[in-house]
């Protein structure tokens, strides 16, 4: 059987469970797709390979790259059981240092969501100058507020679209306290006191 470590954990890269396994080492196959997706992630950003992946194709072709990827970090960060850090390029040297003080990945906990797509989006809690979301933030601020009506007709949406987006938007990613009440003659209409 061997093993090879990467974030204080050890990992099996070859040979099979009942093949002299220590309690310690970590079976790939055992794990959820999730961590394997994980796992490749961190080691394809610190050897850097490339581009991150969100999903396998299969759990055995997700094995199959971990356990490739980790025999090549195994090969670039370590020296016959000297110090990894030991004969290194000067370049290698402090990825190492920083790969093996980063936290391990905790394999035990539920699938985590998917990697990160690269996309930029504003920071939560920041709206963007200009857009619509300014727009229906400052048409709720007035002291009338504003019906779904007139959010729909002045920004140009359906009414699902302003519903969702005081809901999702304002609501949950803003943490802004919308209040709605219905009003004689203009219905449901939204409001933030304060």
């Amino acid at each position: 059987m061997k093993t090879v470590e990467f974030l204080k954990k050890t990992y099996v890269v070859e040979g099979s469970v009942g093949a002299g396994a220590s309690d310690n080492a970590i079976h790939l196959d055992t794990l959820p797709a999730a961590k394997l997706v994980e796992i490749c992630n961190l080691l394809i950003s610190n050897l850097d390979l490339g581009r991150r992946i969100k999903m396998f194709q299969s759990k055995a072709k997700g094995i199959k790259r971990v356990i490739a990827l980790l025999i090549k970090f195994d090969e670039a960060f370590t020296d016959a059981g000297d110090d990894p850090n030991d004969d290194l390029p000067e370049s290698m040297a402090p990825k190492a240092a920083a790969l093996r003080a980063a936290p391990a990945p905790d394999t035990a906990s539920e699938p985590t969501t998917a990697p990160e797509t690269g996309d930029t989006a504003p920071a939560k809690g920041k709206v963007r100058a200009g857009s619509k979301q300014e727009a229906l933030i400052n048409m709720i601020k007035r002291p009338e507020g504003a019906s779904i009506d007139e959010i729909s007709k002045t920004l140009g949406w359906v009414n699902h679209t302003a519903r969702g987006a005081i809901s999702r938007d304002l609501k949950k990613r803003l943490g802004l306290p919308v209040t709605k009440a219905r009003v004689e003659g203009r219905g449901w209409v939204y409001s933030i006191v304060g």
